[in-house]
């Protein structure tokens, strides 16, 4: 779904994917149940081959998250091919319903529009943010200081590896007043936190008025995560 329509356009976006993952289930299986006999050979020959295993080898690399808790999505990229597989196999499901060539066609053609949507339409993108992060890098920054609640990934693509990342359990607002920070990240999720509830009063000012604090604003991102970096006056 376009990034316009924010929540709502990702929450309708997630039922009609569950929707068609489960309605393409249920016929898979009723089949299976009705054209052959489900053993216990056939499922270890299911669980044994290749292909299998090395989806599960895959798979295995976010089982450490998952039993921390850890809430990042990163962390579940190893799941995208049994999901990619599961979507695929479920949608020839359906397919096998469909006795109407003109309606096999309008939904051939809206899940092509659906699903390559990232490939059509305007694109949004941080690169003109990222480049002026490597503009302001002054040649004296052998790893400019970056804080904020999550700015790991926008400095990882400014600097790679060259950053040193505080995060906001490093944030304080006298550290603010001093100028320890090349460069502040300030992101919706910043904005929803603690420190920000507890400092709200100086973050605004600080927004209103960068310079007085001896920052400048150096530009904001175009995504749903309102990515707003604060570069250091030099």
């Amino acid at each position: 779904m376009p990034e316009s329509l924010g929540k709502k356009g990702e929450i309708v976006e997630l039922a009609l994917i569950l929707i068609i993952l489960l309605y393409g289930t249920i016929i898979g299986v009723n089949g299976l149940k009705q054209g052959s006999e489900i053993t216990r050979n056939n499922i270890l020959k299911f669980l044994l081959n290749p292909k299998m295993i090395i989806l599960v080898l895959f798979v295995s690399s976010s089982f450490a998250a998952i039993m921390l808790l850890i809430p990042d999505a990163r962390y579940w990229i190893s799941w995208i091919p049994i999901v990619f597989l599961w979507m695929a196999w479920s949608v020839s499901q359906i397919y096998k319903k469909i006795h109407s060539k003109p309606t096999t066609i309008i939904v051939s053609f809206v899940l092509f529009i659906w699903f390559c949507y990232p490939l059509f339409g305007r694109q949004y993108s941080n690169q003109l943010l990222i480049r002026e992060m490597r503009k302001e890098r002054k040649e004296y920054m052998l790893k400019p200081k970056v804080t904020g609640l999550s700015p790991t990934g926008i400095s990882t693509f400014a600097f790679g590896l060259d950053v040193e990342v505080l995060t906001i359990y490093n944030l304080n607002t006298l550290k603010i007043k001093n100028e320890d920070f090349d460069f502040i990240i300030i992101n919706k999720y910043l904005r929803n936190s603690a420190f920000w509830a507890e400092n709200d009063e100086f973050m605004v000012k600080f927004e209103q008025n960068p310079g007085a604090y001896g920052y400048k604003f150096l530009g904001a991102s175009q995504d749903k995560h309102q990515t707003m970096v604060y570069a250091k006056k030099y």
